[in-house]
């Protein structure tokens, strides 16, 4: 009786319509649900700290004391020159959200990470939706990269999450463009350029990676305006980062009397040399500035940061270099060892990628997890835990444990298929198809050849941070793509063989 009349209470009843429809859950649900868990997260945990996060503070102090550093810094100061080692972007909003907010810039910070990492969420559940028509595909995958890496770190004073949901966006536009047959204009290439321009400003491998666009721009150009026309958009939406570029590099040229961007490889180009070494190729022996140097033990667990601190003592030292001649040795020593070793250095990059790469697609307890340990607290699936499961179930009482558990394992096989579709189907797909036209690329699906370029996208980021240092954070640009491809295809398949058996489906909505 009281449930009647609840439902036929007249406040009652529009939310029971909304709740009775087909679509109840909409897009405006999940990122809402995102954005109150993400909150919620960080007003228990609060802004998330790492070793890393305190350069960029370090930088935006440096900031906020006065104007000396846009003149001058010292490169003698060789490791970790303060406003050299890393590029401006994030420091200068760290500055900004404490020059207005003072003790607050903290959670300004997350907040702006949160509001833009949604926003990727939106442009994502809305590609989703132009490659298959699906609405509970789309749902599901914007949902999932909300609670991905994202989730951990959102709320961390780090880069990735602005880096990654600038790149996103930039994504996700351009395979939408293609696939609605929007027109180009110089104004919306040359605005994502701009986006890009300001990514790089996070996370300096831009200027690399940047590269990754150049063929979505140049097929959305193809498609509208000819592959001239498509070739000089490809350059107009190139030149921002180049001017930024050239425009970094002359500052710092003004300050230091030297043309770079930053001096980050005086760490991380010396990981593959003591990979090679950990692998028994004697690298260093032989090379002509570093066989003086101490041997380098690896009995211990000491992490490779350490090792490379000494590779930089040693290079000051002895040859009088600054931290722009360590990063720079940092990279002849990188293009040496693959001249002199290629077998050994293809199979270091190779070994850094593992099976853990598989689990990324949809992992909403690991996140969970993960920012939990990241906050302070236990490691919760560490390999004691690992061992002593049963015992803590019983004599604990830990059934959060063993319910952990399972979620982790019902979350890495959905995230095992979704990978497994993306990694065989996407060439199957693309090979039907470009056989299908005969091979002429403009008569090609535009839902296909995009794909293919997420495709490709995936692999270069794998491979080219595989050849340095891999770890699964840098791949948040490229990682939710793999899932839009994987799910999209994978739904695909299903609904092409449930066709061929007379079985309707109804999962278009």
């Amino acid at each position: 009786m009281i449930n009647e009349r609840l439902i036929y209470f007249p406040f009652f009843q529009p939310y029971i319509k909304i709740a009775m429809r087909k679509s109840a859950i909409s897009i405006f649900h999940i990122l809402l649900a995102l954005i109150v868990l993400k909150i919620g997260l960080l007003f228990f945990y609060g802004p998330v700290f790492t070793p890393d996060s305190y350069g960029y503070v370090a930088f935006a102090k440096i900031i906020l004391t006065g104007n000396s550093w846009l003149y001058f810094e010292d490169l003698n100061n060789y490791w970790y020159p303060e406003t050299s080692f890393r590029i401006i972007g994030y420091p200068l909003i760290i500055a900004l959200a404490e020059a207005i907010f003072g003790n607050f810039w903290q959670w300004v910070v997350i907040i702006f990470q949160i509001s833009i990492s949604t926003i990727a969420s939106w442009f994502i559940y809305r590609l989703v939706k132009c490659l298959s028509g699906n609405l509970y595909c789309a749902l599901f995958v914007a949902f999932s990269h909300g609670l991905g890496q994202g989730l951990v770190l959102d709320l961390s004073i780090l880069t990735d999450s602005l880096n990654a949901s600038l790149l996103l966006i930039v994504s996700c536009y351009l395979g939408i463009a293609i696939i609605d047959e929007k027109k180009i204009s110089l104004l919306v290439v040359s605005s994502l350029g701009v986006l890009v321009l300001f990514a790089f400003l996070l996370r300096e491998a831009g200027s690399y990676f940047q590269i990754i666009f150049w063929p979505l721009v140049f097929y959305w150009g193809y498609r509208s305006k000819g592959w001239l026309k498509g070739l000089a958009l490809s350059l107009v939406f190139i030149a921002p980062l180049l001017i930024g570029i050239e425009a970094y590099k002359t500052w710092n040229n003004y300050r230091t009397g030297e043309r770079f961007v930053t001096t980050a490889s005086q760490t991380s180009m010396f990981f593959p040399t003591l990979d090679l070494e950990k692998r028994g190729v004697s690298v260093l022996a032989d090379d002509p500035l570093l066989k003086d140097m101490a041997p380098l033990s690896f009995s211990d667990d000491r992490p490779p940061l350490t090792r490379v601190a000494l590779i930089n003592k040693h290079l000051v030292e002895t040859q009088s270099f600054n931290a722009y001649d360590v990063g720079k040795y940092g990279m002849t020593r990188f293009f040496r060892n693959w001249a002199e070793h290629p077998v050994d250095m293809l199979a270091v990059s190779l070994s850094q990628i593992s099976e853990k790469y598989l689990f990324l697609a949809f992992m909403p307890v690991e996140s969970l997890t993960q920012l939990h340990f990241w906050a302070g607290g236990e490691n919760t699936f560490s390999a004691n835990k690992k061992k002593s499961l049963w015992s803590a179930v019983f004599a604990e009482g830990r059934i959060d444990l063993l319910g952990l558990r399972l979620g982790r394992g019902v979350s890495r096989i959905i995230s095992i298929i979704i990978m497994l579709s993306f990694l065989a189907l996407m060439p199957i797909f693309l090979f039907s198809e470009l056989r299908s036209q005969n091979y002429r690329i403009k008569k090609c699906n535009p839902k296909i050849m995009v794909m293919s370029f997420y495709y490709l996208s995936f692999f270069c980021y794998l491979f080219a941070y595989s050849m340095v240092s891999l770890e699964k954070r840098y791949l948040m640009p490229v990682e939710p793509l793999s899932i839009v491809v994987g799910v999209t295809l994978f739904v695909s398949t299903i609904q092409s063989y449930l066709k061929k058996r007379g079985i309707r489906t109804t999962l278009k909505d």
